[in-house]
C-alpha cells in the first residue's frame, strides 16, 4: 500500500524562498500547496480541514 503524503500550506511571498523551501519539503516527502500572499490562504485552509 502506497504511503500517503502529507500536505503543506506554504505562505511565502518571496518566489526565490518558495522554490527553495517547495524543493526541500517535496524531497521530504510533502505535497506542497503555495500562497503567495496572506489574502487567498482561507480557500486553502477550509480545504486542508474537510
Amino acid at each position: 500500500m502506497a504511503k500517503e503524503k502529507k500536505r503543506i500550506l506554504l505562505v511565502e511571498d518571496d518566489k526565490y524562498l518558495v522554490m527553495v523551501y517547495k524543493t526541500a519539503l517535496e524531497r521530504e516527502g510533502f505535497e506542497v500547496d503555495i500562497a503567495y500572499d496572506g489574502k487567498g490562504d482561507g480557500r486553502f485552509l477550509r480545504s486542508y480541514f474537510t
